[in-house]
């Protein structure tokens, strides 16, 4: 936990993969290990999500390798269940149980690293939480995170790393 410098908080994961399938009949450790080969697997895939995420890495710890990268960065969403309609709305009960459950201890244990709320559900159910130390950028997935602005507000995500690191007293 001590590597962990950035916590990017997106609003909700996207739909499923064409083809993408776990087993329900998996061993918690199974899926596990199936979830995270097929998260490793999407990051060399040319989706604008991706590209958008893989820039602010870069663009965190340039000529650093993703593995790096990766071990500095704490991904999680606001809400850990699929929206019924991707990027569509989630019933605040919904949201606000599952971010008090979730999403508030994890902020709670990197409350001193760089928080970046990535788009404004986001930001909202952060700010539901009580938090109010964060970042708030557009989404990194489309459509919003695909336009200019988006790029322009994510280019300053390593500053803020930065500065949030000095806080900490790390070199």
């Amino acid at each position: 936990m001590d590597e962990i410098e950035l916590v990017l908080v997106a609003a909700e994961p996207g739909d499923p993969f064409p083809g993408e399938y776990y087993d329900p009949q998996s061993s918690a450790t199974e899926y596990f290990e199936k979830v995270t080969e097929r998260g490793l697997a999407h990051l060399t895939e040319r989706e604008q999500f991706v590209t958008n995420l893989r820039r602010i890495l870069d663009e965190c710890w340039p000529g650093v390798s993703l593995d790096e990268q990766l071990r500095r960065t704490w991904i999680t969403e606001s809400y850990l269940c699929s929206a019924p309609r991707e990027s569509g709305p989630v019933p605040t009960r919904s949201w606000s149980v599952c971010g008090r459950d979730y999403l508030a201890p994890q902020l709670s244990l990197l409350a001193d690293r760089a928080i970046v709320a990535c788009g404004r559900k986001a930001q909202r159910r952060i700010e539901a939480l009580g938090f109010s130390r964060f970042l708030a950028v557009p989404a990194i997935a489309p459509p919003e995170g695909g336009k200019p602005h988006a790029r322009a507000a994510h280019r300053t995500i390593p500053a803020y790393v930065a500065e949030c690191k000095a806080k900490r007293g790390r070199p």
